[in-house]
């Protein structure tokens, strides 16, 4: 890589107290799952409910290949393809893209609107929220004829019912964010603790050259000191971050002690 040419990020479309954690990335195995060390949740100010996002420079390759920077071009030239081609963005990307992470932004619309989306919940957390409300849901849902006919279907018991109230559960609007929503399984408040997260499209790219034969997981460094601040829009106005952009990266195999191992 040539260490003359740069580019700017843009955003991108289990936890406890730990000192002998070192600052890293993990995906993990699990289909979508991520992981952050508590240095890093520490330094992004990220705590359980809150988001994290990826960020990228494809953007800014990209508008430099437009622009056919000088640098780019004669990249291009050595390697036989056309600055103009798909094949140029793809060897460009691979080239001198990078990745990141931050704290994820809340959105608005252009007028200063805080936009709003349907709270994601997995199947384990609406079942929760059903058995809390049981007697409630069930009143509610028995007026509505098609899930009437379901829930009194015969051979249909109080744990069926609560599957079916659970498909069936809309989930209320909220605050809508850009990244995923991080949580900590052991509940601990506050920044500087393990924290996990889902994002299925970026777990695919980020594990990319693991074959799946075997239960993996790739461990990105992060280099704290390598912080960098960058402004992105929120839909209304532009707001500053701070990225931690990731290092190299180590593939382990996970041992399978228990099922949580393996995620």
């Amino acid at each position: 890589m040539n260490p003359n040419v740069k580019f700017g990020f843009g955003v991108a479309v289990s936890g406890q107290r730990n000192n002998d954690y070192v600052p890293e990335l993990v995906v993990l195995n699990t289909k979508g799952g991520f992981r952050i060390t508590p240095q890093v949740s520490k330094k992004l100010n990220v705590a359980s409910g809150d988001y994290v996002m990826f960020v990228n420079n494809f953007d800014d390759i990209k508008r430099a290949a437009e622009a056919h920077d000088p640098e780019l071009v004669a990249f291009c030239e050595e390697n036989g393809v056309d600055i103009d081609s798909p094949e140029a963005i793809e060897l460009l990307n691979k080239t001198y893209g990078m990745w990141g992470i931050a704290k994820g932004i809340q959105l608005y619309d252009s007028k200063g609107v805080a936009l709003k989306c349907a709270e994601r919940l997995s199947d384990a957390q609406r079942e929760s929220l059903i058995r809390q409300n049981f007697e409630e849901a069930l009143a509610a849902a028995m007026q509505n004829e098609e899930l009437r006919d379901a829930l009194t279907a015969e051979g249909v018991d109080d744990e069926a019912r609560v599957k079916i109230l659970a498909k069936a559960y809309e989930a209320p609007e909220v605050d809508k964010f850009n990244g995923s929503k991080v949580a900590n399984s052991s509940k601990t408040p506050g920044t500087g603790v393990v924290l996990t997260f889902s994002d299925a499209n970026i777990w695919t790219i980020l594990r990319d050259g693991i074959d799946g034969s075997k239960p993996m997981a790739r461990s990105y460094s992060i280099d704290l000191s390598a912080a960098t601040t960058a402004k992105v829009s929120n839909g209304h106005h532009f707001v500053d971050i701070t990225i931690l952009p990731l290092g190299d990266f180590t593939d382990s195999e996970v041992v399978a002690r228990t099922r949580k191992d393996v995620e």
